[in-house]
């Protein structure tokens, strides 16, 4: 019977970042993973002859982030992107479609730019207390537009500014995420990033030199004993450690059994925090007829919403690419509908705003997060009513044995692929601490409580 120092089980990017840094260390380490592909929410693929990414696309801020130094280091091009990140400034660079479907001008684009540069400094305004979990964004939205006796018909621009500042960053309403996400979390500078050639890069990089086994879904895992067992439907494993990475999501759906039963403490992060849903639909037409250099195209109809958020990506592949966004509980809902239904709403949205005579859709891409059976949707948020510090423990080790690693358990840099990859970084610390200290060392040199949050 092999045993290995370590087991690993899933292989996303904060399963192969420890994986690589136990490995570094001397550690015998095996992971094992339930698709037939490494990546998890990470998963580029092939579309009208570029490569797209069906889940994380962005390096969320260039500078300091880990991501960015791997893909320095192995030469891996990005492509900087104007589409998401809380800036006003990128407002002026999207094609922007009012409620009646009429194209917005330089100057009420400049107007929508003004009023989300007064909410975010609004945000940082409002004081962070014990209570703040009890409210939510849109209450905040609300208050902020009574401070700043916003008119009615101004109020679509608030709504738009609250959905490109959490509903589609965080994949979940506004009213259902707590006011303490925009403070809980840590940005790094700089822009945002593209991968021209796919996310997929990086994670295919980390899983090069590492053992992993494919097509294996944990079914349970039993760390009564002295040696940890993780036991899939064809196999068992034997381990002195377990490193569980899976989404939140798995956790949640109870898929992979616990004995002992995990802890009420670990067991109440699970069930507290909740998993968003931001999906894609790529289209490629015949050709482009909408503004080329746009970074993206937005429509203020709420009756629209499948295509309120759109990302142009002809300037990045030199395609007549669109790719539709889907967010938060109406995502969850449109994965109910067929191929042909979803496509008839993008495109009934598209005509009007550009004419009935559009050019012919050529091919489709769709992705359906919450459907996905290992992953139960995109990434965790922070429901209104629960702290962040749920987050730390849901990242706790139990009985120095069995180790929990994800965007989900990062306090700093959640629902973020550098999160999830120093998370991983963090489980491996941990480990080695564990194994290769004494308690009475590890107490003495324990000066960072929680390296890598």
């Amino acid at each position: 019977m092999q045993i290995y120092d370590v087991i690993v089980v899933g292989a996303g990017v904060s399963g192969l970042a420890a994986a690589n840094n136990l490995m570094l260390n001397g550690f015998d380490v095996l992971v094992v993973e339930a698709r037939d592909r490494v990546g998890g929410r990470i998963n580029s693929q092939a579309f009208a002859g570029v490569i797209v990414d069906l889940g994380a696309s962005w390096i969320h801020g260039v500078q300091e982030n880990p991501i960015t130094r791997l893909a320095k280091k192995h030469n891996i091009s990005t492509w900087r992107s104007q589409m998401c990140g809380p800036s006003p400034d990128n407002i002026l660079h999207r094609e922007m479609f009012n409620t009646e479907f009429k194209r917005l001008t330089h100057e009420q684009k400049l107007k929508i730019a003004n009023w989300m540069a007064d909410f975010l400094d609004y945000l940082e305004t409002v004081q962070i207390d014990e209570e703040s979990h009890l409210k939510s964004i849109a209450d905040l939205k609300r208050q902020f537009i009574l401070e700043q006796n916003i008119i009615k018909e101004d109020e679509s621009y608030i709504d738009y500014i609250a959905d490109t500042l959490f509903l589609y960053e965080y994949a979940i309403e506004a009213k259902d995420l707590s006011a303490e996400s925009h403070h809980a979390d840590i940005d790094f500078a700089g822009s945002d990033r593209l991968f021209p050639q796919g996310y997929a890069q990086i994670t295919d990089l980390l899983a090069k030199n590492l053992v992993i086994q494919l097509n294996e879904p944990v079914q349970s895992i039993d760390y009564s004993g002295d040696l940890v067992q993780v036991i899939t439907a064809a196999s068992q494993y034997h381990a002195t450690y377990v490193l569980v990475t899976v989404p939140l999501g798995v956790l949640k759906h109870a898929d992979i059994g616990f004995n002992p039963y995990l802890p009420q403490s670990k067991r109440k992060s699970i069930s507290q925090l909740e998993m968003g849903i931001l999906n894609k639909i790529y289209l490629e037409f015949e050709d482009v007829f909408w503004d080329k250099e746009a970074q993206s195209i937005a429509c203020l109809s709420p009756e629209h919403r499948i295509a309120r958020e759109m990302m142009n990506f002809y300037p990045l592949s030199q395609k007549p690419i669109l790719m539709a966004f889907t967010a938060g509980v109406v995502a969850k809902q449109l994965e109910h509908l067929s191929d042909r239904e979803l496509i008839a709403l993008v495109i009934d949205s598209l005509k009007h705003m550009y004419g009935e005579n559009l050019p012919n859709l050529k091919n489709y891409c769709i992705t359906r997060w919450h459907s996905d059976e290992y992953s139960y949707g995109s990434y965790s948020y922070l429901p209104v009513g629960v702290k962040a510090k749920r987050r730390q423990k849901l990242g706790k080790p139990v009985d120095n044995k069995v180790f929990f690693a994800g965007e989900a358990t990062s306090f700093y840099f959640p629902s973020t692929v550098h999160g999830a990859f120093l998370s991983g970084v963090r489980s491996a610390y941990q480990i080695l601490q564990i194994d290769l200290l004494t308690e009475d060392v590890r107490k003495k040199t324990a000066i960072v409580e929680d390296p890598y949050l």
